[in-house]
């Protein structure tokens, strides 16, 4: 029996053509899981924005840090095949 589809595998697929040192500073930064938190932050914030944004917090502004922070990798204490 074939597995429903997730959120994520339902969805639509991004390409993206980068140089080597792009690539390089996206895996460091943690690949895919990073881009994933890192978009999901940025939900959270503009949800968080609409939220300030009522008549008593007219005219501030948010500032956020301009760097994203890698996402650390889990580690398996059983990993027999990698």
């Amino acid at each position: 029996m074939p597995r429903a589809k997730s959120e994520i595998t339902g969805g639509p697929v991004i390409g993206l053509r980068v140089t080597k040192e792009e690539y390089e500073v996206y895996k460091k930064l943690g690949g895919g899981r990073w881009l994933h938190a890192y978009l999901r932050d940025i939900v959270e914030r503009r949800k968080e924005d609409a939220k300030a944004n009522s008549a008593t917090a007219r005219g501030m502004v948010a500032v956020y840090p301009a760097r994203p922070e890698p996402v650390p990798k889990s580690t398996k204490t059983n990993r027999p095949f990698g």
